[in-house]
């Protein structure tokens, strides 16, 4: 047990350092995109640190099997240079140690990842959704910093930046391809947000609207060159009807989605692997939501062919394989990861018995393939076999 206490020690030590690079790199992609948007929309600091801290969760349990793969081929090809494993086998020890240590470590990988998969993320999803609205309203109620104009399509909109409270100048121009179709202009214009909308009430409004002639008279009188002093006149010449309405307390909504760049979230994603897997009536509650738990379970039982990885990685290290046996078992790996995150290997699941069966299948299928490898790859896991040996 000392030197079991000991390898885990030295993998705990490298999975640290694997797992917080990865999650930095994954940081650093994930900071760009958040900063972006703070930047975008003048974000407080406060919001900014939440939104990315609580964004981090979302990938950590594709990294725990990744990162115990690697801290396992680290500490184990470690160990067997420094011919410990050779001591064991000398003693008579056997395969043991090989499946004490590769128990051990499953079983830590396997429930962090349940942990993080099914409570960790959907309460930071729960989080960031809160604090990303949060942000957006006050974003979209004090209008952006530097009052610039805002596109949604085919009509762009510019709201003066003041105070929530206070009334500001609204200006709409509504465009019918590249043409300008209506303008709509108010002085004391205020911003709230329902659900995924954004209402601007005003107490009065003038709207201008743009025609064009009567094609009789188009075709009547050839197009003269505007005049300078009358570019946009009330007559055949240019060729513009100009219909003006003044209007009372009005009420204009715009799609957030249109106006902002938003970030999209399903809400599924903020439910508890419990949550997900509500029973009424001895059946799921939801189907889709039960499948996408028993992805999270498999998901979670690749930490056991992570470390089956780990193990083929170290005994078929050489001299001449030292350079490519880490990086084609990482890509092992992520295929195996991707082909179960997609679910085509999941089958409709529509009773608690028919999910339990499918995870249970998927946990012996990954334990029997690690104590298969243990077995079988024991004596190359054992005798040293880089070049300095």
């Amino acid at each position: 047990m000392i030197f079991v206490g000991a390898v885990l020690r030295e993998w705990f030590s490298s999975f640290r350092i694997a797992f917080g690079i990865l999650v930095v790199v994954f940081a650093i992609e994930k900071f760009d995109f958040i900063a972006r948007f703070a930047i975008d929309y003048d974000l407080d600091l406060g919001g900014f640190v939440v939104l990315f801290l609580s964004d981090l969760p979302s990938i950590m349990d594709l990294i725990i099997p990744i990162a115990t793969v690697i801290a396992l081929y680290l500490s184990l090809l470690n160990i067997r240079e420094r011919r410990e494993f050779v001591i064991l086998a000398a003693a008579g020890v056997g395969a043991r140690p090989f499946l004490i240590i590769s128990g051990i470590i499953a079983s830590l990988a396997l429930l962090s990842s349940i942990l993080i998969s099914g409570f960790v993320k959907p309460a930071a999803n729960y989080a960031f959704r809160q604090q990303y609205e949060r942000s957006l309203s006050s974003i979209a109620s004090n209008g952006p910093a530097d009052g610039r104009f805002l596109d949604t399509g085919d009509t762009v909109v510019h709201v003066s930046t003041s105070s929530p409270t206070e009334e500001r100048k609204l200006s709409i121009f509504g465009f019918v391809g590249p043409k300008l179709d209506y303008v709509y202009l108010s002085d004391c214009a205020r911003l709230r947000i329902e659900e995924k909308l954004l209402y601007s009430d005003t107490c009065a409004a003038r709207i201008f609207h743009f025609k064009p002639a009567s094609e009789t008279a188009a075709e009547a009188i050839e197009p003269p060159a505007v005049s300078s002093e009358c570019p946009a006149c009330n007559d055949e010449r240019a060729r513009l009807n100009i219909v003006r309405i003044e209007g009372g307390r009005t009420a204009k909504a715009f799609d957030l989605k249109s106006l902002f760049k938003t970030i999209d979230r399903n809400r599924v994603d903020e439910l508890s692997i419990i949550e997900l897997l509500a029973v009424k009536d001895g059946t799921f509650v939801s189907a889709d939501n039960a499948r996408r738990a028993v992805k999270d379970l498999l998901l979670a039982t690749t930490n056991l062919l992570a470390i089956a990885c780990g193990l083929i990685a170290v005994a078929l290290t050489t001299a001449r394989t030292r350079f490519v046996a880490l990086p084609l078992a990482i890509a092992g790996l992520m295929g195996t990861l991707v082909a179960v995150g997609s679910g085509v290997l999941i089958p409709a699941i529509t009773t608690p018995f028919g999910a339990a069966a499918v995870v249970v299948m998927g946990m012996v299928a990954s334990a029997g393939i690690l104590v298969a490898v243990s077995i079988a790859l024991r004596e190359l896991l054992t005798a040293p076999r880089m070049g300095r040996a």
